[in-house]
């Protein structure tokens, strides 16, 4: 059963804190950004919070202070990349999304993996087969007993760096240049002044009627680097 979470997330107020002190420029983007926006609230089937930041040299001085208010900081086997991510309690993770600017000035990406093929994905559901929620659960989960098998190659495949591509989102720069802040329950956040033109291009034009079954790997703004 999908877990649903707070509209409220108390990690989101500590994150927007810890950027604040570190006078870190950031804003709510993708899904945390959608919810807001359209809904005023967090959207309760999203089980991260989505922040956006420019590019840093040096993101331990970030992890440092984020461990510091007891997050918990999953570093993944394959390098961060453009994502990092923190825990803290039964809540949301935090994701912390750095984009890069493309040559052309135009354009800003960030970068995450991807599930490399077909043969890797199976890997990947029998890995969670006790789990699984996803298309043909009954008969993944009759499998389960072999979940601790998938899950060493899984990790093996990572070892080697067969299991992800380098993946990500595209996007105008100029969305993210202009902010503005907003109140969201007892925080100021700080969103992109053209959200709706954001939004439009990154999930389409329907974007205001909510998609519980909306997969990032699938958008058309995904690309391979």
């Amino acid at each position: 059963m999908r877990k649903n979470f707070l509209k409220n997330d108390p990690n989101l107020k500590e994150c927007v804190q810890v950027l604040n002190e570190l006078k870190i420029n950031h804003w709510l983007c993708y899904g945390t950004l959608l919810g807001v926006v359209r809904n005023n609230y967090l959207l309760p089937w999203d089980n991260d919070i989505d922040i956006g930041l420019w590019d840093q040299k040096n993101k331990n001085i970030i992890i440092n202070a984020f461990v510091k208010k007891r997050f918990t900081y999953n570093k993944k086997i394959f390098g961060d990349k453009n994502l990092l991510s923190f825990e803290k309690g039964k809540n949301r993770k935090i994701d912390l999304n750095f984009h890069e600017i493309d040559k052309t000035g135009k354009y800003c990406f960030i970068r995450h993996y991807a599930i490399k093929n077909i043969f890797c994905r199976a890997v990947y559901v029998m890995s969670v087969a006790k789990n699984y929620n996803g298309r043909f659960k009954q008969l993944v989960r009759i499998f389960s007993f072999s979940t601790e098998l998938f899950k060493k190659i899984k990790v093996k495949l990572e070892q080697l760096d067969l299991f992800y591509v380098d993946a990500g989102f595209k996007t105008k720069i100029k969305y993210f240049q202009k902010l503005k802040y907003i109140n969201f329950y007892d925080i100021r956040v700080k969103i992109p002044i053209f959200y709706k033109e954001f939004l439009n291009d990154q999930y389409g034009k329907n974007w205001r009627i909510p998609n519980k079954k909306y997969y990032w790997e699938k958008n058309k703004h995904k690309t391979i680097f």
